[in-house]
């Protein structure tokens, strides 16, 4: 999903009814070039530097959703939908947790504080996100990096240890521990 903003009061309604054009009814209409602000306040179309814009563009901007609007105070942010078409074929960490198709574990019996080790018993590619932390084993970490881990495989990969104290088996597997922690904090780890 992408979020598109706009400023409540100097929202340009030529770009509001454009984009609900396309997305209801698909034909050619004009795409204003958005150049800034002025003075305080909004965007503003510069005369002349009207578009019009590709049929390929209309075609894609066809399957466009427009959904969630929220408002707060001047802002309003709305959600902008569309299908993916066909990406890379993966499942989430703990989607593949849930479906046992993943194995997380220390990386041999007496285990690493820097590495554990996953294995991916699925077709499918398991994406790994930067953050994510795995509770269990000897001691709970965080994943140090994004990655994708391919379909029937084993890797070590690095992690940070987020709990100070413990080094002794709470569980022979990790799971998810359903959260994740920001860049700035793995850094300060």
């Amino acid at each position: 999903m992408i979020w598109g903003m706009s400023r409540i009061g100097s929202v340009n309604p030529l770009v509001v009814a454009c984009l609900g054009q396309l997305v209801e009814q698909s034909h050619d209409c004009i795409w204003p070039e958005i150049t800034g602000y002025r003075g305080t306040g909004g965007a503003v179309r510069r005369e002349g530097a009207v578009k019009s814009v590709p049929s390929d563009v209309l075609e894609k901007l066809s399957s466009v959703e427009i959904s969630s609007v929220q408002q707060a105070a001047n802002l309003q942010v709305f959600g902008l939908r569309w299908s993916a078409g066909n990406g890379l074929d993966y499942t989430t960490l703990d989607e593949a947790l849930r479906d046992k198709v993943l194995d997380v574990t220390e990386i041999n019996e007496g285990g690493q504080v820097p590495a554990i080790k996953v294995a991916n018993s699925s077709e499918r590619m398991v994406f790994l996100m930067a953050g994510e932390m795995l509770v269990g084993c000897k001691q709970d970490r965080v994943l140090n990096s994004s990655m994708m881990v391919p379909s029937k495989s084993e890797m070590a990969i690095p992690v940070t240890c987020v709990e100070v104290g413990r080094w002794g088996y709470q569980s022979r597997k990790f799971r998810s521990g359903q959260t994740s922690s920001h860049g700035y904090l793995r850094m300060i780890l």
